[in-house]
């Protein structure tokens, strides 16, 4: 579909027939830097997550390669992914446009189908306002094959993964719970 994916919008933040990202708002986590043994960024990061979504966070240390400035793991409150999320916080735009450049590379080919793992292209919030990019491609890790969604906010310079091996399972908790950020 042209101009990508669109959420729904409404308090379960439950996808329309074409869904597309939501932009509902929603309190900010509480939880501190101590209890989730976060850095100051990481828990800057994570205070920008909406706090009904995720249970916790933990650092991902080994994801805070040079140009991310954070990069943390949120346990999710809903099924859908696998693994829990990894979130990103790019040290500059054009980091965040290299990142998304090396992920692009990764679909083997786009025929606007993210559950079968070939969609590269943007996302939409429930205005209709591109909200950044999206890839979904298959992939493997630790011997499992799952489906990979990967998705931007560009004015943001944040970038989510989200892995499950069920296609539709980890396409559908996109769907829901795609728009995540709160400021």
């Amino acid at each position: 579909m042209e101009g990508g994916p669109l959420l729904g919008k409404g308090s379960n933040r439950t996808a329309v027939a074409i869904s597309t990202p939501v932009t509902t708002p929603s309190l900010t986590a509480t939880a501190s830097a101590a209890s989730e043994n976060l850095s100051t960024a990481q828990q800057s990061l994570r205070d920008r997550l909406a706090s009904d979504l995720f249970l916790s966070c933990d650092p991902a240390p080994s994801e805070q390669t040079s140009g991310i400035e954070a990069a943390i793991n949120c346990k999710v409150k809903h099924a859908g992914p696998d693994q829990n999320p990894l979130i990103l916080k790019f040290a500059t735009h054009q980091d965040m446009l290299d990142w998304e450049a090396r992920e692009r590379a990764y679909v083997p080919s786009n025929t606007s189908n993210c559950p079968k793992g070939k969609y590269a292209g943007t996302w939409k919030n429930d205005a209709g306002v591109v909200s950044g990019k999206l890839y979904c491609f298959w992939t493997t890790d630790h011997d499992l094959k799952h489906l990979r969604i990967a998705w931007t906010f560009t004015d943001k310079d944040v970038a989510v993964l989200a892995d499950g091996a069920s296609g539709e399972a980890v396409y559908g908790w996109w769907l829901k719970y795609a728009y995540l950020l709160t400021g």
